[in-house]
């Protein structure tokens, strides 16, 4: 039964391979004035430490098949309505027992007026139980951690006249867990934030945010609500404020993105948490940084800089301030052949309490990958991360593990 997946990936291969190039173009669906995208693909990974294990480490290789769907309907680049749909099925050859779904579904609207009014709203929703994808490290590595969570959002902004924009947004986060032994971690949030630009460059802006996200943990009010004693005294709740400013550039530039930094705060509606750790409620720096430079039609590279500080759920601390550095590249090679490369550097500083020894952990993330466009509607990829991470401490090294992962996908979109 293991080899199944491998039989049907090979057989998907088999039957893209045999459509002649124009007989599924891409762009050529739709229903009237919508677009209609389907798309589906074969990931295979070989993993070794699918636990992210410190010392016993197990190997496995992993089969995702992903089918998708996306409807677009495009006025213009400032008017059009997106709405997706996909479904990743991931089996383990050797732990099946840890074989899952992740459902996804999404959509995105913007409304352009001629008079500079405009109106974004988005939507995400996530069902899972991805062993790699939480927040704030919770559960890091461990399977078959069910979980959904759900973000939608609104922006309304105003081309003011001259250099000036005016924007506002709302957006909600929810998570939710299926178990009764992590649902002390569901999460709801509420952010709002108001943003000021300003043209100096026919392509870039200065920029001035204000946020704020009030965090709210709705399984910590009571003790019988959650399996770690915590009540409305050690609560996890708090109020973040952050301020930016920066620049920001137009999607036709050379450098895109926005460069962001500024300062953070955390107000924590107790001073301790269920473990008599304090919170840490110290004014940090802050930045949320993504820029590509687009050096030729065929080069271009890319720079990131996070900082954001996360509530902890390790005993030894209340909270941690996370910073990721990472720089990378795309090089077309031949036609239709591309290379990517990134590097990563997270940098972890744990608040420990009192009887604790101090926590600093420090990840390092590689990234390469070879990408084939084999036709307008049909990609080759291989690919192959490396992570690492130590901590400072040997009292926390059962934290550490080193993790390797090989791929190869086949990807269809029509």
């Amino acid at each position: 039964m293991k080899h199944i997946a491998t039989i049907a990936a090979a057989l998907f291969l088999v039957v893209l391979l045999s459509f002649p190039d124009p007989a599924l173009p891409q762009g050529n669906i739709s229903l009237g004035r919508v677009q209609i995208h389907p798309e589906i693909s074969y990931q295979g990974t070989w993993d070794d430490n699918i636990f992210l294990d410190h010392t016993d480490e197990e190997s496995d290789y992993l089969h995702t098949l992903s089918p998708g769907l996306e409807l677009e309907y495009r006025r213009d680049a400032e008017n059009f309505l997106l709405a997706d749909a996909r479904v990743d099925i991931i089996r383990y050859s050797d732990f099946s027992e840890n074989d899952y779904e992740e459902y996804t579904f999404g959509g995105q609207g913007l409304y352009t007026a001629p008079s500079g009014f405009f109106a974004e709203v988005r939507e995400r929703f996530v069902d899972t139980e991805d062993p790699y994808s939480t927040l704030n490290n919770f559960q890091l590595g461990t399977p078959r951690v069910r979980r959904w969570y759900n973000t939608s959002g609104l922006t309304l902004g105003l081309d003011l006249g001259g250099p000036w924009t005016l924007e506002t947004s709302y957006d909600n986060y929810h998570l939710e867990y299926d178990e009764f032994r992590d649902q002390w971690q569901d999460r709801s949030d509420h952010r709002f934030e108001v943003r000021s630009t300003y043209r100096v460059l026919p392509k870039t802006s200065l920029l001035l945010i204000y946020r704020l996200q009030d965090q709210s943990y709705p399984n910590q009010d009571d003790v019988d609500e959650n399996n770690q004693g915590i009540d409305s005294n050690t609560s996890q709740d708090n109020q973040y404020h952050q301020v930016f400013t920066g620049l920001t550039f137009d999607p036709t530039a050379k450098i895109t993105g926005e460069l962001k930094l500024g300062a953070s705060k955390k107000d924590y509606d107790n001073e301790r948490n269920q473990n008599n750790v304090e919170f840490n409620e110290d004014i940090e720096w802050t930045a949320e940084t993504n820029l590509v430079y687009l050096m030729s039609p065929k080069t271009r590279f890319r720079l990131e800089l996070i900082r954001n500080t996360y509530e902890s759920t390790d005993v030894e601390a209340a909270s941690y301030t996370s910073t990721r550095f990472g720089l990378g590249g795309t090089q077309e090679l031949f036609r239709r052949v591309s290379l990517n490369a990134d590097l990563a550097y997270i940098y972890e500083d744990y608040e420990t309490g009192a009887g604790f020894p101090s926590r600093e952990d420090d990840v390092y993330v590689v990234s390469l990958g070879l990408n084939y466009q084999l036709r307008a509607w049909l990609g080759l990829g291989l690919g192959y991360v490396y992570e690492n991470r130590s901590t400072s401490n040997d009292q926390f090294q059962e934290e550490e593990y080193t993790h390797n992962q090989v791929m190869w996908t086949i990807t269809a979109r029509f």
